[in-house]
């Protein structure tokens, strides 16, 4: 939409941080931390994050869901249940 109103716009996908890996030293990055963006340019400001995305609410397992949905673990993954 700000394209439309001549607005430098551009929609960034990347990943949340992850999981720490003790053991590894590194990061566990899955799937489900994948997240998108926008950022908008303003002149002598470069470009600006805009991050619509609501702070999802967690379980009792700490695994975010979305408003009206069970998450619940079974085995290696989750399941979603609306």
């Amino acid at each position: 939409m700000l394209r439309t109103l001549g607005i430098p716009s551009r929609e960034v996908n990347g990943f949340l941080p992850g999981e720490y890996n003790e053991l590894g030293g590194d990061y566990i990055v899955r799937a489900s931390d994948a997240h998108s963006w926008v950022e908008v340019y303003f002149p002598g400001a470069d470009w600006q994050v805009f991050d619509p995305t609501p702070a999802a609410p967690e379980n009792e397992a700490g695994f975010p869901v979305e408003p009206g949905k069970v998450c619940r673990l079974d085995g290696d993954y989750l399941e979603l249940n609306g």
